[in-house]
């Protein structure tokens, strides 16, 4: 009986550890898609900066020429 309860003890023991296991590679999967989200929503960020800058650069310009058009005639 004795020998029994220690192989079980043991498998019981090498279950959790393979549990423990797999919830770890979950976690850092996890971790590894939330890197990926933010770096991509960091992207975003930089492309949509990129785009107001550019239209307030355009917008800027055009206000120039209006003011070059007045100041002609």
């Amino acid at each position: 009986m004795k020998i029994k309860d220690e192989r079980e003890a043991k498998r019981t023991m090498r279950d959790e550890r393979v549990i423990k296991r797999k919830v770890g590679d979950e976690k850092m999967m996890n971790k590894l898609i939330k890197d990926e989200k933010e770096e991509k929503n960091d992207d975003e960020r930089k492309g949509n900066k990129k785009k107001d800058e550019g239209m307030k650069r355009i917008i800027r310009n055009e206000r120039g020429m209006k003011r070059r058009e007045k100041a002609k005639g």
